[in-house]
């Protein structure tokens, strides 16, 4: 008993600085527990988001930017198609010119403003933004991911004729990338992209025949458009040096056939073979037989093309063709018979003359379907007087 009435005295006497020394433990641990809060907070919630923002943008890394954001990869929507947009809209960021202006968060969604000074001096603000996650970190911090939807643009369309290959920045529009829809009637195919960045993209799209067609769009908002009008494509350049070529066999295979009396039969070819057509040649073949000896007893003797000029093609998508073209010539000929007869003084001379025809593909070929010439005029020309 006398050992428990001595432990009580011991207590009483010094109750006051235990009590002192609990309080100075208890705010020991309150200061601990704050300090431990602040630092958590500044590396857990939106503001080390922001800070990595920061450093993202000062060194142009727009690829990890993308990689925390949380995106579901597709053929448009990727780090590569990312970063291409994001240098085409900041170029290459000097960092001493980069500086964080604000940043802030309401209902779970955050901006960090950025303020650059580009190199004509002027102040440009871009815009980071965040999403707040669902689950949190420590159980009381939030958690964030980079959001950037705000470049994402969706339900974008490209209208072309059936039967061609779009591509848009490299990557060919198929049944398993975008909707398709079919205009029977007028022949064309519309192609819906889901998601796409905004900004500037390449469009590239081929067709038999025709040229590609390569063109840049700057879309910038939803359901943004392009139709190719039939209008537009051009004869694909190695067709249209086969009408040319075809075009200018012809002119000279008749000049030769009728020169020396030699029939159609080597012009056939290059026709359509339809009856009428083909009567149609034999007539002008006629023509040019009665201009070359006409009844005057004058004669075109011979002829040589110097030059082929002027070509002129209308192409009408997908199967007409009209073209026509220029040639020079030097030709030797013979005077009519003149009053009283005598001998008929030969010449030489050059001139002009005009072509022209309509073709027609037939799956494999350009054909002529219809032709306008006629003998050149070889008359002699009067010399002006001295």
């Amino acid at each position: 008993m006398k050992v428990i009435e001595a432990v009580k005295k011991f207590f009483i006497k010094r109750k006051k600085s235990i009590l002192q020394l609990l309080g100075s433990i208890g705010l020991l641990a309150v200061s601990a527990g704050i300090g431990i809060y602040i630092g958590l907070k500044e590396t857990n919630g939106l503001e080390k988001y922001v800070n990595m923002a920061y450093e993202y943008v000062q060194t142009n890394n727009w690829v990890a930017i993308y990689q925390n954001a949380d995106m579901v990869d597709n053929d448009f929507i990727n780090e590569y198609f990312f970063e291409e947009m994001a240098f085409d809209y900041f170029g290459e960021i000097d960092a001493d010119k980069l500086e964080l202006d604000d940043f802030y968060d309401e209902d779970g969604k955050g901006v960090a403003e950025f303020i650059y000074t580009n190199e004509s001096g002027k102040e440009v603000k871009y815009e980071i933004h965040f999403s707040e996650l669902a689950e949190k970190t420590y159980v009381f911090f939030n958690k964030w991911k980079f959001n950037i939807d705000n470049y994402i643009i969706r339900e974008c369309e490209i209208t072309a004729p059936q039967g061609f290959e779009v591509y848009v920045d490299g990557v060919q529009l198929l049944e398993d990338i975008t909707e398709f829809s079919v205009d029977e009637e007028a022949g064309t195919v519309t192609y819906k992209i889901p998601r796409l960045f905004r900004g500037e993209h390449t469009i590239y799209i081929k067709g038999d025949n025709v040229e590609v067609v390569e063109t840049t769009v700057q879309w910038e908002k939803n359901k943004e458009s392009y139709v190719l009008g039939t209008e537009e494509l051009t004869l694909e350049l190695a067709q249209r040096d086969g009408i040319k070529s075809s075009a200018e066999s012809i002119v000279q295979l008749m000049y030769k056939a009728a020169l020396n009396e030699e029939g159609i039969e080597g012009l056939k070819p290059y026709f359509k073979q339809d009856e009428e057509l083909i009567a149609k040649v034999q007539a002008i073949y006629d023509q040019m037989l009665l201009a070359i000896n006409p009844d005057d007893g004058s004669s075109l003797m011979s002829m040589s093309i110097i030059e082929f000029k002027d070509p002129q093609f209308e192409y009408t998508y997908p199967l007409n063709v009209n073209y026509s073209v220029t040639y020079d010539c030097s030709f030797n000929a013979r005077e009519a018979w003149g009053e009283t007869g005598g001998v008929r003084e030969q010449y030489e001379g050059t001139t002009s003359s005009t072509a022209a025809f309509h073709y027609m593909w037939n799956g494999e070929n350009w054909l002529c379907d219809s032709i306008e010439m006629q003998c050149i005029d070889y008359s002699k020309k009067e010399e002006p007087e001295e």
